[in-house]
């Protein structure tokens, strides 16, 4: 539809209703009758048809989706608030260098601090929640867990995230390696339909690449790898 158009049919709607409340104002004004009366509902029905469809018109324009950056940015922040103390997101995070890797997810390091933490209500203003999100923190309470690129970046253009799982506590797991393992070929079974690729990096560490993000579905399969992996590690944890 070309802008002329356009602008035909929203006038039009607009001086359908002034037509409309100028027959009123004349019946009024002219003295109310019966002959009076019906000239007016003749002409209010007459135009009531141009405030019809431009009503449909105007409704039928398509609003304005809401920006894929600022939906991906509170998807990816509730995931990681529903999963807290388990994961932290990262304060002070020092990224591998030449990577697009901006922001990432914090683990924590000890299970059995996972049950004192939920009962402390931790607050994320509190001393103690920004030690355990603070990248390398004084305690060390957690770990390198997830990397990402920055949000717009994920909207734009294919991207990758890395996954560490280099946390202390999984020293102590026979076999480790062989459960990393696991993970990557697990996830690539199951988000083998959405462009999703895994692929091992170094020592229990690997890299999932992933198309942009542009939609909702995109979005919520993005979040949805995340907390497949995230289940897998409560699974060996």
């Amino acid at each position: 539809m070309d802008k002329l158009d356009f602008k035909e049919k929203v006038w039009g709607f607009i001086f359908g209703i002034i037509a409309i409340a100028s027959a009123v104002a004349e019946m009024i004004s002219g003295g109310i009758s019966w002959s009076a009366f019906w000239g007016m509902l003749k002409d209010i029905a007459s135009t009531a048809v141009v405030i019809v469809v431009g009503y449909a018109f105007i409704n039928s324009i398509p609003k304005k989706a809401k920006d894929a950056t600022g939906k991906l940015e509170t998807a990816v922040l509730e995931w990681g608030m529903n999963n807290t103390p388990l994961i932290f997101k990262a304060e002070n995070l020092r990224t591998p260098q030449n990577s697009n890797y901006t922001q990432g997810y914090l683990l924590l390091q000890y299970p059995d601090k996972y049950v004192d933490l939920v009962k402390g209500n931790l607050n994320p203003e509190s001393p103690e929640w920004i030690d355990y999100a603070t990248y390398n923190g004084g305690k060390k309470y957690t770990g390198r867990f997830l990397i990402m690129p920055d949000f717009d970046a994920m909207t734009k253009k294919p991207f990758t995230v890395n996954f560490s799982m280099k946390q202390k506590h999984f020293e102590s797991i026979a076999s480790f390696d062989e459960n990393v393992d696991i993970i990557i070929k697990a996830l690539n079974a199951r988000f083998n339909d959405n462009r999703v690729f895994a692929k091992p990096v170094g020592k229990r560490e690997f890299e999932v690449s992933y198309q942009p993000l542009t939609t909702d579905n995109d979005i919520s399969m993005f979040i949805d790898s995340l907390d497949f992996v995230l289940s897998m590690v409560k699974v060996i944890i």
